[in-house]
């Protein structure tokens, strides 16, 4: 599995979308895309995209830096490419939960694909509990090879 946190993760969003079957899994936490972002990923990928709802140095909704000469994606435009490279048949998710503060939602999109969403109550950090979450939702992923 390929993790990234901040600038990593926009590297772990491009890899996969290079590259998808370069792991079995990819796990971005706060961050996309930069825009634009690519017109189009191949799939499929596992995607467990975990983000800080009060984010402000990588908002959901992205931001613009360096007086107008970058700007960083929206998280939900990212999630919304890797629905069509899974060929998932449905923007809305399968599943939506929220368990210890956190609120989730899973996308199933046929054999290979899968799309989770976090999203914490806090800023541009990890999240309590990462490791564990990861470690839980990938051994899920590879329990439906």
């Amino acid at each position: 599995m390929l993790a990234g946190f901040s600038v990593g993760t926009f590297l772990v969003h491009y890899l996969a979308c290079r590259d998808p079957a370069g792991f079995a899994a990819y796990a971005p936490v706060s961050g996309a895309f930069w825009r634009p972002q690519p017109e189009r990923c191949t799939g499929p990928v596992r995607l467990l995209q975990v983000h800080g709802w009060r984010d402000e140095v990588v908002p959901l909704e992205g931001r613009v830096l360096g007086g107008g000469r970058f700007e960083q994606g929206d998280v939900f435009a990212a999630l919304e490419a890797w629905r069509e490279a899974n060929g998932c048949a449905s923007h809305a998710p399968g599943r939506a939960w929220s368990t210890n503060g956190l609120l989730r939602r899973r996308w199933d999109c046929g054999p290979g694909a899968g799309i989770d969403l976090v999203l914490f109550d806090g800023g541009h950090t990890v999240p309590k509990g990462w490791a564990g979450l990861i470690a839980d939702w990938f051994e899920d992923q590879l329990a439906v090879r």
